[in-house]
């Protein structure tokens, strides 16, 4: 389960094959070594970091792609708008994340009702 946009977009980067694992290894790490500071426990090491986060035996499932296309989308403008510079792209991305977990919230209410 993915908590934050930075945990989505490696999740999708591992899925898709898209950069070499290093590369996602790089992007976590500092958040793994922030949570485990602020929660008093272990650092994770480098090479457990994707057993760290479960992204080890992940497969690209385009149902999942097309039914959560907001969230995906607005996590890549905010990690990128966070590693350019903040503007417009994380406020673009953070209003899509938050229209597609209001699409959710809605969709979860609705399948409770039925």
């Amino acid at each position: 389960m993915c908590t934050t946009p930075m945990e989505v977009t490696c999740s999708q980067l591992i899925a898709d094959e898209i950069f070499p694992e290093f590369v996602v290894k790089v992007l976590l790490y500092p958040g793994a070594f922030t949570n485990a500071i602020m929660k008093s426990k272990g650092i994770p090491s480098y090479s457990k970091l994707l057993r760290f986060y479960n992204f080890t035996n992940q497969k690209n499932s385009p149902e999942t792609d097309l039914l959560r296309l907001e969230i995906v989308a607005g996590s890549y403008l905010c990690v990128s708008g966070a590693a350019i510079r903040a503007g417009r792209m994380s406020l673009i991305g953070t209003l899509l994340l938050l229209w597609g977990l209001a699409k959710e919230l809605s969709d979860a209410n609705k399948n409770l009702r039925d």
